[in-house]
């Protein structure tokens, strides 16, 4: 009896420590790969169109009604896929989603930022940091809304020190 009780804790020690996807999956994510995000849409129950990137480049469509639904997701540094990565390497779709990030983190609000050259952000300076961040490009979307992008570090200067960019991502 007690081989029996021994096996049996085994056995569910063991199943605790095998990953399974997550039942409760959701649109945010995190996916471990690419074949797990495109096997999530492709189980979606929905009548609409649908189109969905990583790092800008289109991995699944549907067509349905109304307008797309777009959702873009990236491979963040940590190495899953989400649709926000919440690192200031970015990336980052759309820019409001950029400023908001560097307006709620350490010293929010007084940084000064560029996108392409052009000043996003009118802090107080160098003190509290200049950060320079790019436009990356991919697909071009089927669905007649124009080439995706988003945008990534490429410098930044801060009271801490330098930060380190991000290469625009590849094609998955």
């Amino acid at each position: 009896m007690q081989s029996r009780t021994r096996f049996l804790l085994l056995s569910l020690s063991l199943l605790a420590a095998i990953p399974f996807q997550a039942s409760a999956q959701t649109e945010d994510g995190p996916f471990y790969s690419r074949q797990h995000l495109q096997t999530y849409w492709q189980n979606v129950n929905s009548n609409s169109a649908t189109e969905i990137s990583l790092n800008a480049y289109i991995i699944f469509t549907k067509t349905g009604f109304g307008p797309a639904q777009r959702v873009m997701y990236f491979s963040c540094m940590d190495g899953l896929i989400r649709q926000r990565c919440n690192q200031v390497q970015g990336p980052f779709f759309p820019q409001w989603e950029l400023t908001d990030f560097l307006n709620n983190g350490p010293g929010g609000g007084n940084i000064v930022a560029y996108l392409d050259g052009t000043r996003i952000l009118n802090g107080f300076g160098p003190l509290f940091g200049t950060y320079y961040y790019r436009t990356c490009t991919g697909d071009t979307s089927p669905f007649g809304y124009g080439q995706l992008k988003y945008f990534t570090l490429q410098s930044a200067n801060t009271i801490y020190g330098p930060i380190a960019g991000q290469a625009c991502l590849p094609s998955l």
